[in-house]
């Protein structure tokens, strides 16, 4: 099922995380799990990342996505912007991600499934990654339990640092 993200809250939520880390967002690369129509993708773009990646499964929501990201484009100044099409159980992030966003899109089954992937491209390359989620669903997942450290929450957006501590 589809919901938008909100986008006070993911705003709120990269203010605290700027506040309470060392990370510099126009060195960083964030992605969103889940993208959709790119909305969050945006609001990444607005607060300066350097890359926003979005993975998103359905055809229709990428399709949507790159228009949107084309028109987003047009309008403004910002990083890199690409949506990605691929099932987030075999996706291994690059390198170079350090922020990754989650709006309940999937259930703990999937979650551990990504987590494994996030794992091996923290293998790969050693750092410090921070995840910001939301949902309700995450009661039956936590990123806690997978050795991420909770930082800070705001409303409902919760924020871990996970990796090389």
């Amino acid at each position: 099922r589809y919901r938008r993200t909100p986008p006070f809250t993911i705003r709120r939520g990269l203010a605290l995380l700027r506040r309470k880390t060392p990370i510099r967002f126009r060195d960083s690369t964030f992605i969103d799990y889940g993208c959709g129509a790119g909305r969050v993708l945006f609001i990444a773009a607005e607060s300066g990342f350097a890359r926003i990646i979005g993975l998103e499964l359905s055809p229709a929501l990428v399709d949507i996505c790159n228009a949107n990201i084309t028109n987003y484009a047009r309008r403004s100044d910002c990083g890199e912007i690409s949506v990605i099409r691929q099932n987030a159980m075999t996706y291994v992030p690059d390198a170079d991600v350090n922020v990754f966003f989650f709006f309940v899109p999937f259930g703990s089954d999937v979650y551990l499934e990504v987590m494994q992937r996030i794992r091996e491209s923290l293998a790969a390359a050693p750092r410090t990654v921070y995840i910001l989620a939301i949902g309700s669903r995450l009661k039956a997942f936590s990123f806690v339990d997978e050795g991420a450290r909770l930082i800070g929450s705001v409303e409902k957006l919760s924020i871990f640092e996970y990796g090389t501590q």
